[in-house]
């Protein structure tokens, strides 16, 4: 027993110098004692620079708040895939062109691939979501002069495929890429099966946003469902189903209650709720309420909030 003790002892003697001399290499110890870092210094060594981005908006900013080494940082991530859900004529669009439009304003460099919508409308719906309905051409001209850059909008009607995406943003150092919709957008390799087309195309999109250091914001259809009331949406009818519910990172829903409800008022008809259906980490809200008003889309007031809620209790 005592032999077995004295060995143990001698082997972790050895371990203990070995250690030591390893640090002593590497000018981490100073007599024979662990040389400790400042805990600024330690702190400063822990925090990963992120690049996070803005949409615009504080309240869905804040949908993807998470603590990274100890700070509360807001917004999506470089590399994020986003999706913004939503059934036809519900607002889809508008949302992701008023974030265009935002990043535009913060001067990202920004894509938007239209592939569903005529040319001239792709650029009145980027009108509204930067100047507003009753803006004239001039003036129109005139913000986008202010900005400096002509913003970046492809119409391209009809399919897509992932590596002409690639090709496009050759050289173009593009952060955010924005597809309205992923009916149009295909993998460069095809399957026979819809899962097994899903699965490549988002392998495809993931590989995208790390060679371009990007993220993608998706737009997607979703099919009404039945446990929810008036078509409200929930994760489980987005399109794609599982193999999309996975690859990504988030999933935004828009939801209109007037799209459904004839008796809100004329005031609550315009609101628009943002709903989270999936975030990467834990959010502080799971519903933001926005407002459109002449054709742009902006905040509510907590007063706003509040009458929205009423109104729907009175009004349903």
């Amino acid at each position: 027993m005592n032999n077995a003790i004295l060995q143990f002892n001698d082997s972790v003697n050895k371990n203990v110098n070995r250690m030591i001399n390893i640090c002593n290499a590497n000018d981490n110890v100073v007599n024979n004692e662990l040389k400790l870092s400042p805990i600024d210094d330690a702190f400063h060594e822990l925090k990963i620079p992120i690049d996070r981005i803005s949409t615009g908006y504080l309240e869905v900013d804040e949908l993807f708040g998470e603590f990274v080494n100890g700070e509360y940082q807001m917004g999506f991530r470089r590399k994020d895939i986003l999706i913004i859900a939503g059934m036809s004529g519900i607002g889809k669009t508008s949302f992701a062109f008023s974030i265009f439009a935002n990043l535009y304003r913060q001067k990202r460099k920004c894509v938007f691939f239209s592939l569903d919508m005529r040319s001239e409308k792709t650029w009145d719906c980027f009108k509204n979501a930067l100047s507003g309905y009753h803006t004239d051409k001039f003036t129109f001209a005139d913000d986008i002069a202010l900005n400096g850059d002509h913003p970046m909008i492809v119409a391209h009607n009809g399919m897509i495929n992932v590596k002409q995406i690639d090709n496009f943003l050759k050289d173009k150092q593009i952060e955010v890429i924005f597809i309205d919709y992923i009916d149009y957008l295909e993998p460069s390799k095809k399957d026979t099966s819809d899962a097994a087309n899903f699965k490549n195309l988002f392998l495809e999109l993931k590989a995208l946003t790390n060679k371009h250091n990007c993220a993608i914001v998706l737009l997607s259809q979703s099919m009404e469902d039945k446990h929810y009331r008036s078509g409200r949406p929930s994760l489980g009818s987005l399109y794609g189903g599982k193999a999309v519910r996975s690859a990504v990172d988030h999933v935004l829903a828009v939801y209109r209650n007037s799209k459904y409800n004839d008796k809100l008022t004329t005031e609550n008809k315009n609101v628009t709720e943002i709903i989270a259906l999936k975030l990467r980490s834990n959010s502080t809200n799971d519903k933001v309420f926005l407002k459109h008003k002449n054709g742009k889309i902006l905040s509510m007031s907590e007063i706003e909030i509040a009458n929205y809620k009423d109104n729907l209790l009175n009004g349903c």
